[in-house]
């Protein structure tokens, strides 16, 4: 992960869940479709990453912190602004985070299915 992006995602390290549902009223509603349909069946392939057409574990950079779209989008990339080694996306305490950001990003789209607990 580039400085660049560390940095963007240092300056989201202040983003609420509360912020993301507010924001879920605003984004598209084929983004939000594809959220609220929960996580996707391989643990490691991001629903969140797909709603928005990134691969997972992409680099995708948004500047504007206002955007609704950025929101919903950088919550779960928050806890990697901490990350040094690309493993940490998989294993360990951050990966949890992210999974868990991703999980509550479906909730407030309107999942309301059973997850797997983080295990990473």
């Amino acid at each position: 992960m580039g400085e660049e992006y560390r940095e963007t995602l240092l300056k989201a390290a202040d983003i609420s869940l509360e912020d993301v549902v507010e924001a879920m009223s605003k984004i598209s509603d084929e983004v939000r479709v594809k959220l609220a349909s929960g996580p996707l069946p391989y643990r490691y392939d991001c629903g969140v990453c797909q709603a928005f057409g990134a691969p997972a574990n992409s680099t995708v950079h948004f500047e504007d912190f206002d955007e609704p779209s950025m929101t919903v989008w950088i919550y779960h990339e928050v806890p990697k602004g901490k990350f040094r080694h690309r493993d940490e996306n998989y294993y360990g305490p951050g990966a949890n985070e992210i999974y868990e950001r991703c999980l509550a990003t479906y909730r407030a789209a309107g999942w309301t299915g059973e997850a797997t607990d983080a295990n990473a």
